[in-house]
């Protein structure tokens, strides 16, 4: 909801920011915040790390460098904390059988 209301509509082919930018080179236009499922698709690439560099860069010229706050947070958050988190739960999975 966060990405809806800070990227809403900012990511469109034909977009001057976007001119000339690994994103629009790569043509990600369907890797936008447009809607909520567009959303949860960046993310999700996100998370897998898929060309981060690539999508995050296509934001950040369409937004200000501060928006560059949202991703590194999500990283830091979605990405390392659960992913530790997950790992934990099999591992105890695992433990417990044994």
């Amino acid at each position: 909801a966060v990405g809806v209301w800070l990227f809403g509509g900012k990511i469109y082919e034909g977009n001057p920011a976007l001119h000339g930018t690994p994103f629009a080179e790569a043509e990600y236009w369907s890797n936008n915040f447009n809607d909520f499922a567009s959303g949860l698709v960046v993310l999700f690439e996100l998370a897998v790390v898929n060309n981060w560099q690539v999508v995050v860069s296509g934001f950040i010229a369409a937004t200000t460098q501060w928006h560059r706050i949202y991703f590194i947070a999500f990283y830091l958050i979605g990405v390392i904390t659960m992913l530790n988190v997950v790992v934990a739960f099999v591992i105890d999975a695992f433990d417990v059988e044994q």
